[in-house]
């Protein structure tokens, strides 16, 4: 993947997780998300 693919990827995560239900599987999905990009 290229970098925008993911940058678009962490985007839609990020508004499911702060936007939508607060999931703690959704959370932990986001932030492993976060520590493969990072």
């Amino acid at each position: 993947m290229d970098i925008p693919a993911l940058i678009e990827i962490y985007q839609n995560l990020a508004q499911e997780v702060f936007y939508g239900a607060t999931s703690p599987i959704k959370a932990i999905y986001f932030y492993s998300m976060v520590l493969l990009i990072v």
